[in-house]
């Protein structure tokens, strides 16, 4: 008996691409927070919903759009799970826009470490110790941790406004 021939519709649970697209994003947004930008997330449900409604073509309508529906329904809510401290610091970085104050950036920003953690000078001996800087930014950290003490948050003034906003991960 072959798949075509299965008449019940819970099989398309354990759909091969319900799976894969879901197992792809989780691992993607564990490692990566790809979550946090809704656009990109968005996309990438729509193209697994739509490949799996090409894919089961021979189905009948009604089990191909709730195989869409399935794969928009694990992925979406991913966003929502903070696995660590990354997701929720970009979510934050992300809400900064240019124009902003360094008060409203502080805001935003103020319960994370500021500071790259880095030497300006790995040199034990050097004559001016100190913290490695980005001229005109404010470098902001997330974690301590050996995983992600250097996630910058790297937001760049010029005139007292925010002009850029960059994300540097570990």
């Amino acid at each position: 008996m072959t798949m075509t021939h299965l008449k019940n519709p819970i099989i398309w649970l354990i759909s091969p691409h319900v799976v894969l697209a879901t197992g792809l994003y989780l691992l993607a947004d564990r490692y990566l927070s790809v979550s946090v930008m809704l656009g990109p997330t968005l996309a990438y449900a729509g193209f697994w919903a739509i490949l799996g409604f090409v894919a089961l073509y021979s189905r009948p309508v009604k089990i191909r759009f709730l195989t869409g529906l399935l794969v928009l329904t694990l992925i979406m809510p991913v966003r929502f799970i903070d696995w660590d401290t990354r997701k929720p610091f970009l979510k934050d970085l992300y809400r900064i826009q240019p124009g902003m104050t360094l008060p409203q950036v502080e805001q935003i920003m103020g319960q994370y470490r500021q500071g790259s953690g880095w030497p300006a000078n790995p040199n034990p001996e050097a004559q001016h110790p100190g913290e490695l800087t980005i001229p005109d930014s404010i470098i902001y950290r997330h974690t301590d941790e050996g995983w992600g003490d250097s996630d910058w948050g790297v937001v760049t003034f010029a005139d007292e406004r925010v002009i850029e906003v960059q994300f540097l991960p570990d």
